[in-house]
């Protein structure tokens, strides 16, 4: 909703009549503005644009306001928001974990703490949204008022991670002249591990509804009938990919196969010191974890909702109390 079309956010504590049956608390209700309260012409463009360095990514936003009084009696009004935004970004992430290892080939073995697994993140995120709202009200005679109210806004994400994960302490061993630098230390054979994902959710949410609302000395009597519909779509798709290099024969031989280093903590290095790391025939899907999973999820949902509400002020003794009760339906 554009923040040109709100003029109030109320707050309730509490459950009044003119609320759901089955609410347990209050409510926070956002209060859209009535063209006829306008007393001239509104105009309200609002335009942003930025750059994300790491992937050259677009980051915009445009958002319209327009709303007039129309007719002899200017008694019709008319109030239309438009907004736009998209977000191209990427995210990078580094997670280092330590533990206690024994070396290999000395004896005797000292335990000492040094990195277990570094694992590498980069993700590409793409999202945008728009959205559409209009209203038209018609005040035919003072303490008289019916209004036509709809939208229509639409989310898409769209994301693609890919995760890198260097697992020393899985069938490796740690050579000896490692515990020097917690930070820094050579591995016979280790497990790398690969995941590729892709995902994409799309959100479409529209409504129109009707109402009128009646003033008279104490009394008010609103109502109001509205149409809603939903539509959410989800799609994944994850491929888990490992390579262990002690499936391969002589890797565990005590031949140094990479090298770690994190002295650099954002930036941490694996330098790979054989060729069967790198060899990219040698990854295959692991075995009995979901090696590829296929998600497609599908939903849509829609209501009519009505809503009466009469409320009327009378004095009791020195105070004013208001009576208020309320009936709706969907």
């Amino acid at each position: 909703v554009p923040t040109g079309l709100i003029s109030a956010i109320e707050v309730a504590k509490s459950v009044t009549p003119d609320m759901d049956a089955d609410a347990v608390g209050g409510s926070v209700n956002l209060t859209t503005r009535s063209p006829l309260d306008l007393d001239r012409r509104l105009l309200d463009v609002k335009a942003e644009w930025g750059r994300n360095d790491l992937n050259d990514g677009d980051i915009a936003s445009f958002n319209l306001t327009y709303g007039d009084r129309l007719g002899a009696k200017r008694n019709l009004g008319l109030l239309i928001g438009a907004s736009y935004q998209t977000n191209d970004r990427a995210i990078d992430e580094t997670n280092i974990n330590y533990g206690d290892v024994t070396p290999f080939g000395v004896t005797p073995a000292t335990p000492y703490r040094t990195i277990q697994d570094i694992e590498y993140r980069h993700r590409l995120l793409e999202r945008d949204r728009k959205g559409v709202n209009a209203q038209l009200d018609w005040q035919p005679s003072e303490g008289n008022r019916f209004y036509v109210r709809g939208f229509f806004n639409q989310f898409r994400d769209t994301e693609e991670r890919l995760r890198l994960r260097n697992r020393f302490n899985s069938d490796g061993r740690f050579l000896a002249g490692s515990g020097t630098n917690p930070d820094v230390g050579i591995v016979d054979g280790y497990r790398t591990i690969r995941q590729d994902r892709e995902g994409y959710k799309d959100t479409q949410t529209e409504q129109f509804g009707f109402g009128g609302r009646h003033e008279r000395e104490a009394s008010l009597l609103d109502y109001s009938v509205s149409y809603a519909k939903a539509r959410f779509e989800v799609t994944r798709d994850v491929i888990n990919w490992e390579n262990r290099l002690t499936d391969a024969p002589n890797l565990r031989d005590g031949v140094p196969d990479a090298r770690y280093d994190a002295t650099d903590f954002e930036f941490p290095a694996v330098t790979l010191l054989t060729a069967g790391p790198s060899d990219p025939t040698r990854f295959q899907l692991r075995s009995g974890r979901g090696d590829f999973t296929d998600q497609d999820d599908r939903s849509s949902e829609s209501d009519v909702n009505g809503a009466l509400n009469y409320s009327r002020s009378f004095v009791w003794g020195e105070r004013t109390v208001r009576l208020k009760t309320g009936y709706r339906a969907r």
